[in-house]
C-alpha cells in the first residue's frame, strides 16, 4: 500500500500538470492549421517584439517537440524565478481560427501556456528543459544570453525602442504622479 501511495504522490500527482499542457499542446498541433516556432525580442511594455526568426513547423519538427515536452516524469516545481522574459514560442493556429501559444524563457526556466488569454506562469520540468532547448537549437532557434544585442541590429529596432520610450515615458509619468500625490499628503 505504502508503495501505491509513493507512485502517486510523488509521480502521478506532480506529473499531472505538466502531462495535461503536454496534451493539450500535442492535440491542438494534430488538428492544427498551422505551427509556427517563433524567436523574439518583447519590448518591456509587451506591445512590441522584434521577430528574429518565424517559421512553419515541419511535420518531423511536431514530432520532435511532441517528444521533448512528453517525458513520463515532469513535475512542475511549485517555485519560480520571476524574470520572465520569453523569447521563444510555438504558435498553434487551431482549425477554428484561434491560436494556442506556448512561450518558453530559458533564461528563468518558467512558461506560459495559453491562447488569447495567457494562463499563469509556470516553471518548466527539468524533464522538459534541455530538450526543448536542444528542439529550438536544432530548429535554428538556440537559446543565447543576449538578445538585446541582436535586437539592437534588427530593421525594426526603432520601432521597438520608440515603444519601449513610450514606455519608459508613461512609467516616468506615473511615478511622478504617484510622488505628487505623496506630497500633496
Amino acid at each position: 500500500m505504502l508503495g501505491v501511495f509513493s507512485f502517486l504522490f510523488f509521480l502521478v500527482i506532480p506529473s499531472l500538470d505538466a502531462w495535461s499542457k503536454a496534451r493539450t499542446l500535442s492535440q491542438a498541433m494534430k488538428t492544427a492549421r498551422s505551427v509556427t516556432l517563433v524567436e523574439f525580442e518583447r519590448s518591456t511594455s509587451g506591445r512590441t517584439e522584434v521577430i528574429f526568426q518565424r517559421v512553419a513547423a515541419t511535420p518531423v519538427q511536431m514530432d520532435a517537440l511532441r517528444a521533448a515536452i512528453s517525458a513520463w516524469y515532469a513535475p512542475i516545481p511549485r517555485w519560480q524565478m520571476m524574470c520572465y522574459g520569453p523569447h521563444h514560442r510555438v504558435e498553434v493556429m487551431q482549425a477554428d481560427g484561434s491560436t494556442l501559444q506556448f512561450e518558453i524563457c530559458f533564461h528563468c526556466g518558467n512558461f506560459r501556456f495559453g491562447g488569447k488569454d495567457y494562463l499563469g506562469l509556470q516553471t518548466l520540468p527539468a524533464s522538459w528543459k534541455e530538450p526543448l532547448a536542444r528542439f529550438f537549437t536544432e530548429a535554428g532557434m538556440a537559446p543565447q544570453d543576449n538578445y538585446t544585442a541582436r535586437a539592437r541590429a534588427h530593421p525594426d529596432y526603432q520601432r521597438y525602442k520608440e515603444d519601449e520610450g513610450e514606455a519608459d515615458a508613461a512609467a516616468e509619468a506615473f511615478v511622478k504622479e504617484e510622488s505628487e500625490k505623496e506630497k500633496a499628503k
